[in-house]
């Protein structure tokens, strides 16, 4: 009869004439993580770490205009629609400047539904709030889906507290197009420093 070794989850594996056959296991969660970590792009960044470039973010906010907010919904999924050919096309600086002008009209857009209820907001006062909502971003590229629920949000008339809820989703929106940016450089960060390598269905 040969001989097996056993696995943790109830299989076994015959050894045919090997000595000191010995299973390997990830260290992490799984192998994706292993290489992720080996890459150095695994750890997950820490809340209080999580801001948003200041010099960006200034450019972004003086960029924007309440007149600008009116073209906010047809130009961010014309944006979002071209950033994606871009990322097709493996042409990530030309997919973030499209991110950096869907974020600006979402701001403007932001600015407009305040000045609609007759409140003062400032350009300082939007930097303020997308620092504290980057805090809450994990990266993750779900902006279609985000913009969806913003543009359902936006239909019919509003009362005052629904077009603030409306403009902090908007600005909500300005922040997690930052974080998808900033999760596109360090993927390329990774991609430069080293050679690409592919494991468990991933490519880094």
């Amino acid at each position: 009869m040969g001989q097996y070794i056993h696995f943790a989850n109830g299989k076994r594996c015959a050894v045919r004439g090997y000595d000191n056959v010995t299973a390997c296991f990830p260290t992490c969660k799984d192998w994706n993580e292993n290489l992720k970590t080996a890459k150095g792009i695994s750890q997950a960044e820490p809340v209080s770490a999580r801001k948003p470039d200041e010099n960006m973010l200034d450019e972004l906010a003086k960029d924007s205009s309440p007149e600008k907010g009116r073209l906010a919904r047809i130009k961010i999924p014309a944006l979002l629609g071209q950033r994606n050919r871009y990322l097709q096309l493996g042409v990530r600086s030309k997919a973030n400047e499209c991110l950096m002008a869907a974020a600006s009209y979402a701001i403007s857009a932001a600015m407009r539904e305040y000045r609609q209820i007759g409140e003062s907001f400032r350009e300082e006062d939007a930097a303020a709030h997308i620092k504290a909502a980057y805090m809450d971003v994990d990266g993750a590229d779900r902006l279609a889906g985000n913009l969806s629920n913003i543009q359902k949000q936006a239909q019919g008339i509003h009362t005052a507290g629904e077009k603030r809820r409306l403009a902090e989703s908007w600005l909500t929106f300005a922040a997690q197009c930052l974080g998808v940016m900033e999760s596109t450089r360090k993927l390329q960060r990774a991609v430069d420093q080293g050679p690409t390598m592919a494991m468990g269905g991933i490519r880094l």
